[in-house]
């Protein structure tokens, strides 16, 4: 933790929006195993708007997946050339699956030895091979099988799978056509399928239509704007080191800090009323237009930047990926140990420190070992 960790080609603001997705998403999971009781005391209501940090937390991480595979590529004076596909697949999902698979069969092992209550042990066949293919997200009998949170590793397999022709797509029409294309012919799709499930409840288009929430169709814009964004981080590089840096500034957090400040008020206080009179779909869009604003806000403020480079922010970050893998099974194999034994809330809060440090340091100890014998 003391040691220097600052890599000249980590962005500070990503690992912070690393850490602070990851710590929504930690929330959130902690939230399903224990929903404390809202009402009655000062915080109720900010208590009660926990899930949506899940929702966020999961918004934010695409952002920035579409910022990161993009931000090589796109934005640049001089364009790298883009990687052939197959060579983009080997590397991404090489990256992913030297962490993922070994946690999959952990877990699998676990509810073989553990078998949850009304699934006998033959059912874990077929969610597992889904989940190795990734797979398990487009049905829903596997897509939240085995791990529940395991279902955004299949949407991030669809992100990879795009992403070679959405960058071309980016570079020969120019991000801000791609983005728009990328945004608005998915959504319109999703829009439609939200038409027809709503008069053919039960039938498969409704069913496609509920999956359609976990997969590519209505998740691509998040992926999207990420890339949109990339290019525009690139180009204002140049202005962000230049004389200019401060009035534009200025101009920025003007532009940014009051529309994000009531969004947030919005999504704190009246989320449960207003979203749902918006629908499933608008009310996913509004969400995704704070989740942006707080993105954008937290790329161009000094203090972001100065948070991003801590060395605790960096070591959380760097094991940010194997705490996701870990944290939700621990989470709640933990509550089941502390059943009967204190309140909801004690118990809520030791979760929290508990198992969030227990997390932190499986999570450093299992990246370290992968490493190792990956070397």
């Amino acid at each position: 933790m003391t040691a220097p960790r600052v890599v000249p080609s980590r962005i500070p603001q990503l690992e912070l929006l690393r850490v602070i997705a990851t710590g929504g998403i930690f929330l959130y999971h902690l939230w399903m195993e224990i929903p404390l009781r809202t009402e009655g005391w000062l915080g109720g209501p900010l208590l009660a708007r926990l899930p949506l940090l899940g929702v966020l937390g999961v918004m934010v991480f695409n952002l920035i997946t579409g910022f990161v595979l993009s931000v090589p590529y796109l934005g640049h004076p001089v364009p790298r050339p883009l990687p052939p596909a197959l060579v983009f697949f080997r590397q991404r999902f090489g990256r992913i699956c030297r962490y993922y698979y070994p946690t999959l069969v952990l877990w699998t092992l676990v509810l073989l030895v553990v078998p949850a209550p009304g699934q006998p042990r033959a059912a874990l066949l077929v969610p597992f091979a889904t989940h190795l293919v990734f797979l398990h997200t487009l049905h829903p009998s596997t897509f939240f099988a085995i791990v529940p949170a395991f279902w955004w590793l299949g949407l991030l397999a669809q992100f990879y799978l795009v992403c070679p022709w959405l960058l071309r797509l980016y570079t020969r029409v120019g991000p801000g056509r791609a983005c728009l294309l990328a945004c608005l012919l998915p959504w319109g799709a999703w829009t439609g399928l939200a038409h027809l499930a709503h008069h053919h409840p039960g039938s498969p288009v409704a069913l496609v239509y509920y999956m359609s929430y976990f997969n590519l169709l209505a998740r691509l814009p998040e992926f999207a704007l990420g890339m949109w964004l990339a290019s525009a981080w690139n180009r204002a590089l140049p202005l962000l080191h230049g004389h200019a840096r401060a009035p534009a500034a200025r101009s920025l957090r003007s532009a940014v800090v009051g529309p994000l400040l009531v969004g947030l008020v919005l999504v704190l206080v009246l989320q449960d009323p207003w979203l749902q009179q918006l629908g499933p779909i608008f009310g996913h869009l509004y969400l995704l237009g704070c989740c942006l604003g707080g993105v954008l806000a937290v790329f161009r403020w000094s203090w972001a930047v100065r948070l991003g480079r801590a060395p605790v922010i960096l070591d959380l970050a760097g094991a940010s990926y194997g705490i996701y893998l870990l944290h939700q099974p621990l989470l709640g194999y933990a509550h089941h140990g502390l059943a009967g034994l204190c309140s909801p809330a004690s118990s809520f809060v030791v979760l929290l420190l508990g198992v969030g440090f227990l997390c932190y340091k499986a999570a450093v100890w299992f990246t370290r070992a992968v490493d190792r014998l990956f070397r």
